[in-house]
């Protein structure tokens, strides 16, 4: 299997495991959101994502020196986590208190995960006729 082909299956895998999620969390009224098969589902889908970016970024940087490589699969993860908690934030700000808050990022990151991410690594890496 390609980087390309890899990084998409990890996304998707990761995108599904959070929206599976959240709807364990909206069955349960929103009182369990770290614990049990919420958790794991959280983590798994945290690792299949930080595992797509970051393989994607070592893809992306491919003929350069490793301490860049790196740097730039470092980074991506990092940008991962950050696309995740600013509309966290932002939704803390707009609804206080509500689980559904927290679990705007979550999902926003989660659909482009399923969507979008295997549409831009295939144009990514399609290579001319």
């Amino acid at each position: 299997m390609s980087p390309a082909s890899m990084s998409s299956v990890l996304a998707a895998i990761g995108g599904v495991c959070w929206i599976v999620k959240t709807l364990l969390i909206w069955a349960n009224g929103g009182t369990s959101t770290t614990d049990g098969v919420v958790g794991l589902l959280f983590l798994t889908g945290f690792a299949s994502l930080a595992g797509a970016v970051g393989l994607w970024a070592w893809d992306a940087t491919t003929g350069r020196a490793v301490a860049l490589r790196s740097a730039a699969t470092v980074c991506a993860v990092a940008g991962l986590f950050v696309a995740v908690n600013i509309p966290i934030l932002i939704g803390y700000a707009l609804i206080p208190g509500s689980w559904l808050a927290e679990e705007i990022g979550v999902v926003a990151v989660a659909i482009l995960a399923i969507f979008a991410w295997p549409v831009v690594i295939r144009s990514r890496f399609r290579k001319p006729g």
